[in-house]
Parts: C-alpha cells; structure tokens; sequence
C-alpha cells in the first residue's frame, strides 16, 4: 500500500476463530478483515501469505492483543520473499483466555450459583512457503503449522494442519487470492476448515477497493457461518493511516477502528474492535513491524 491511500475492504468471514485467524493482525482488525488479496498485508500472516509474495518485501512484526474473558495475546512473524525465488515466512501466537466453556467442555454438574471457568492457553506456530512466478504475476503457497492448547477442564491436546492459497495480479493495481486453511480433519477445537476468497484494485495512489468472502469447508454450510465485514483505510500524510470498519458475525455486530503510523524502514499498527450486542465487549491488538 502507498503512503497516503485510501483502502476500502468489504469481506464475509466465518464466526469461529481458526488458527489461522490469530495471526490477522491490527491492520486487518482495524479495517475490518478482508485481507486474503491484500498484498500489504505485514509479514505476510497465513491467509495473505500468497498475495504478499507477489511482491519483493522482508520485514518482521510483533504484536500484542487484549480482550474480553482476560485475553491476552502474543503474536511474532516474519516474511522474506526478496532474497531466494522461493518466498519464505513463519509465526507464532500465544494467547491466554479464561472464556466460558462450550458444549463437550461443560462438567457434568456445578454447584449452584458458581460460575465455571477455563483458563486456557493457546499457542500457534507456522511455517509458510510460496513460490512467485511469471514475474511475480502468480503465486501458490502451502503453510504447515502446529497448534497445541493447555486447558483446565479439557486438559491439553494438539493438531498437526496446513493451508494453501493462491494469487494473480492479472494487471497492474488488481490483485486476487484464495486461501483454504485448516484443511486437515482433525477434532481440535481451535481449528475451523474454511475457504477464503479476495480482491482488490488499487485504481491509483489515493484509493483501493477489496474484498473476501469466506465459508466453512464442512459437510454443511451453516447459514451461522457466514458473516461479513466492511472497512476503510484512509491516508492523510505520507506517515499517517486513520481506519474504520464494521462487522456482522451471525446477525453479532461490531465496530472497528484503527490507525497506523508509516516509515520507510518501521511501521506501527493499532486496531480495535468492539461488540454492539449490549456487552459492548472489546479487542485491541498493537502491532510493531520492521522493514529492511
């Protein structure tokens, strides 16, 4: 993205969180979450991981989240697709939670009048490799990623799984992408097999406009599923992005902003989301990103 555009992002997205999704990002957050095209995206998280690669880039970026349930999140990528022909990038997440627990997790009885919970730590690492070709006019890639969780009423339990993803730039300022993540059948509760789809066209150095759809790669397409979201970047300086989005996830609806601070050599991103069902419950991620 140039210093100083304007980015406008419409998307669907599933309502679980796969792990896949921990590594979204403040940019994302803060614009709203269609980000499978978007070239820009820092450090190329899973999703993008192919539309990042069609352009030569080398940065890592480190972040840090807050939310509700006490959830604290830890998050480091790094993506190098300029010194080999073989683009190269990895991350990790931890992210602590004490959210209610669901369906197989509830005891089989509790006291009256107390409250069960589930402190919860969720850790992510992946390792992702695309291949650009036609003078990086088209890129494939694969990502292998291991996730594992410590639970207090579930015990601990892991899953091996991968994802693979595709993106053409067919003329200059169009990008467009399409990322299946999680694609292993496996029981793991923080995993979720979905099918993304992207756009964008960036029709000059003020604006661009993009878009994802995504849907649940299950037996049954839950009309639940399915959500969307819609956002906007909006640049004012060469240095400055101010950002803005809503989202509705199974008829759950959220606003989100963001803004974020460009250089040369080092970027910071901020993003936050809050719900609009009355809890108005919060998230907020901080990124830091280093370019060379």
């Amino acid at each position: 993205m140039w210093p100083g555009k304007a980015i406008v992002g419409f998307g669907v997205i599933a309502t679980s969180m796969p792990a896949f999704g921990q590594d979204a990002g403040a940019r994302t957050l803060g614009h709203g979450g269609a980000g499978v095209a978007d070239t820009n995206a820092p450090s190329g998280g899973a999703p993008s991981f192919a539309a990042v690669s069609l352009a030569p880039r080398y940065d890592v970026v480190g972040g840090a989240g807050l939310g509700p349930y006490s959830h604290i999140a830890l998050t480091s990528k790094a993506f190098d697709s300029r010194t080999a022909r073989v683009s190269m990038g990895g991350g990790y997440y931890r992210v602590w939670d004490n959210a209610p627990p669901r369906d197989a997790a509830l005891p089989g009885w509790k006291p009256a009048g107390v409250e069960i919970e589930d402190p919860t730590v969720h850790n992510g690492v992946y390792l992702g490799f695309a291949l650009p070709v036609l003078e990086r006019a088209l890129s494939f890639s694969v990502i292998p990623r291991y996730d594992w969780r410590e639970s207090a009423l579930t015990g601990n339990e892991g899953a091996l799984n991968a994802g693979v993803g595709i993106a053409a730039r067919p003329i200059v300022g169009v990008s467009i992408a399409a990322f299946a993540g999680d694609l292993f059948p496996n029981d793991y509760p923080d995993t979720a097999r979905t099918l993304a789809i992207g756009a964008r066209w960036d029709p000059g150095p003020y604006l661009g406009l993009g878009g994802d759809v995504e849907a649940p790669l299950t037996d049954e397409f839950a009309v639940g599923a399915f959500g969307w979201r819609a956002g906007l970047d909006a640049g004012f300086t060469e240095w400055l992005l101010v950002r803005g989005g809503y989202s509705n996830e199974s008829g759950l609806s959220a606003a989100h902003a963001g803004v974020g601070l460009t250089s040369v050599k080092a970027d910071v991103d901020y993003g936050a989301r809050v719900a609009l069902d009355g809890s108005w419950q919060h998230w907020h991620v901080l990124d830091f990103g280093v370019k060379f």
